[in-house]
This record gives structure tokens, C-alpha cells and sequence, in this order.
């Protein structure tokens, strides 16, 4: 199910390929983020539903890293934005493999240090 609202996203509701940024229609944008939002539940309910202790899901989720960035997510999130929008206007970088890349890697990095040492 998450398979297909993800696909349906990247190529049956007619947004434009090639061109991260390009402006689209407010009806795709509705639609786009109502796949985005059913791909999520999608994903998550199989880590809900079921025996607590077993399955290969649960053993995902139960490992230290994936907790510890779980903890540190809402940071990476809230840090995203400000690191994409300085990597392409500060620095120049429109390719989205990199840009990608070094979002996430800084994002990372500034929500450890973030947590550690203003949250925590």
C-alpha cells in the first residue's frame, strides 16, 4: 500500500519530472502530501499492529541508532529547511542528489548537537 501511494505520487498525478523545484498546482500539491500523508500510515501500522517482540519491523525499530534518530528527528525536521534554503542560495548547490545528501547530513548533525546541547 505504501509502494503504491508513493509511485502514484512520483508519477500518476502529473507533477514535473527532472525539476525539484518546480511550482505546481494547488490540487497536485493537495493530492501530493494526501499520498505522502496515506504512504506514512502505510508504513507505520505494520509497527503497531502484532506481537510486540517479534518480526523483523520491530527489530528495525528497536535498534539504538533508529531510536536514537528518533529522538533527534523533530531537530533534524525543524533544521532541514534552513540548511536546504543556505546550500541553494548561500552556496549554489542544485543538484538534488547532493543537495539531498548534504541536507541530511547537516540537518543531522546540527539536531545532535542541537539536542545535546540545548534540549537535553
Amino acid at each position: 500500500m505504501a509502494g503504491i501511494c508513493l509511485a502514484l505520487t512520483a508519477w500518476g498525478i502529473g507533477l514535473p519530472h527532472g525539476d525539484f523545484f518546480a511550482t505546481i498546482h494547488p490540487g497536485q500539491h493537495f493530492l501530493q502530501e494526501l499520498l505522502y500523508g496515506a504512504a506514512a500510515v502505510a508504513f507505520v501500522l505494520p509497527g503497531i499492529w502484532g506481537p510486540q517482540d517479534a518480526g523483523p519491523i520491530r527489530r528495525f525499530l528497536g535498534n539504538r541508532s533508529v531510536l536514537y534518530f528518533g529522538l533527534i528527528s523533530y531537530a533534524v525536521f525543524l533544521w532541514h529547511d534552513q540548511w536546504a534554503t543556505q546550500l541553494r542560495a548561500g552556496w549554489g548547490v542544485t543538484r538534488f542528489g547532493v543537495l539531498l545528501a548534504l541536507v541530511f547530513l547537516f540537518a543531522t548533525v546540527t539536531a545532535v548537537l542541537s539536542w545535546h546541547l540545548i534540549e537535553r
